[in-house]
């Protein structure tokens, strides 16, 4: 009897039937029926469903497929208002990021060109052979100039190259017999001669000393006086640059 109640009331715990009844000898065929009751309810739900689906009518010939034509012209429309709308957003989006970025660049080149660059085209050949007529010369500005170089300075609201030959404080005096100028006493060792002589139209005393805060400036060509022997030494305040890269644009 123990072993009988016991597979009873785990029975009773896996069924629908949740009265917790003690089993006896007189209740145990009841309880055995009732197990068989709903065994036979769930095989005749299961049963009736299964008809169902099989005896389901089907739909006709070609509603399948209006239907699907249906949802798809649906579906195309929305696209196609939705796609609108977007690209119209899109298009504003990516006007709006491509002026961003233009007023960008164009800040970023103001800020390079004014504080760490200058550009310019040389006109005329005063500085031939290095820099020839019409070449684009770039010239760093954060660089202190020593002596030999090129560098871009102002002088009159215009733009003009030189290479520095002497620094403040430095007497520069010229040989009229041997055509060369010299620094505090010493003759300067050139890559290439050239001879070098005072500007006949200047009023410039030599020896001339260099005043503090100025570099003395020469043309590599030396015929032409578009330098310190026309108008004296140069302040470092006008210089905008020393010479960098040069862009040759003619005469390759």
């Amino acid at each position: 009897m123990t072993q009988r109640r016991t597979v009873a009331y785990r029975h009773v715990r896996h069924t629908h039937y949740h009265h917790r009844i003690p089993v006896t000898s007189d209740n145990f065929q009841k309880r055995f029926h009732h197990k068989r009751y709903l065994i036979n309810e769930l095989h005749a739900e299961n049963n009736e469903q299964k008809v169902q689906s099989h005896f389901s009518v089907p739909k006709k010939i070609g509603e399948d497929q209006k239907d699907t034509k249906k949802k798809g012209l649906l579906g195309k429309d929305k696209k196609k208002s939705g796609g609108k709308k977007k690209k119209k957003h899109g298009r504003h989006y990516a006007l709006k990021m491509f002026l961003a970025k233009l007023i960008i660049v164009g800040l970023i080149i103001w800020f390079i060109l004014n504080y760490v660059f200058t550009v310019m085209i040389l006109y005329g050949n005063y500085m031939f052979p290095a820099v020839r007529d019409g070449d684009l010369v770039i010239a760093y500005k954060l660089q202190e100039p020593i002596t030999n170089d090129v560098v871009i300075y102002k002088h009159d609201g215009k733009l003009l190259l030189g290479r520095v030959v002497a620094k403040e404080n430095a007497e520069i005096r010229y040989n009229a017999e041997t055509e060369s100028y010299s620094v505090n006493g010493v003759t300067p060792t050139e890559s290439i001669f050239y001879t070098t002589i005072t500007n006949p139209d200047a009023d410039i005393e030599y020896p001339y000393t260099v005043p503090a805060g100025c570099v003395y400036v020469l043309c590599d060509h030396r015929d032409d006086f578009t330098d310190s022997r026309t108008y004296e030494a140069i302040p470092t305040s006008d210089i905008e640059g020393v010479l960098v890269f040069v862009i040759r644009r003619r005469g390759f």
